[in-house]
């Protein structure tokens, strides 16, 4: 199995020359053993992943900012990002900012 991206906002969305600040993720794998992340663009490592990680069934990652990230991307889409076949459930709180 390959890689795939799902855009959860699109950088046409917020504007040119704006970012979108992330203040919290959550992550629930619903299946099998699975890799998910949440990135900027589709780098799937480095500092453009907000987070990542390989969760067993019904496991996951919640992750709070104490200051919000955006990891330096300006005019980036917000992708989901899955190894192999799965079902996952993503959830973010993010704002944007000129």
């Amino acid at each position: 199995a390959g890689s795939a991206f799902a855009t959860l906002v699109g950088s046409t969305a917020i504007g040119a020359g704006t970012s979108l600040w992330v203040n919290e993720v959550s992550i629930v794998n619903n299946g099998g053993t699975q890799k998910y992340g949440l990135v900027f663009g589709s780098a799937i490592n480095g500092s453009a992943v907000i987070a990542k990680g390989q969760f067993g069934p019904q496991g996951g990652i919640q992750k709070s900012f104490p200051m919000a990230v955006n990891a330096g991307m300006t005019n980036f889409d917000l992708n989901a990002w899955a190894e192999g076949a799965g079902t996952a459930d993503f959830n973010v709180t993010y704002f944007i900012s000129a």
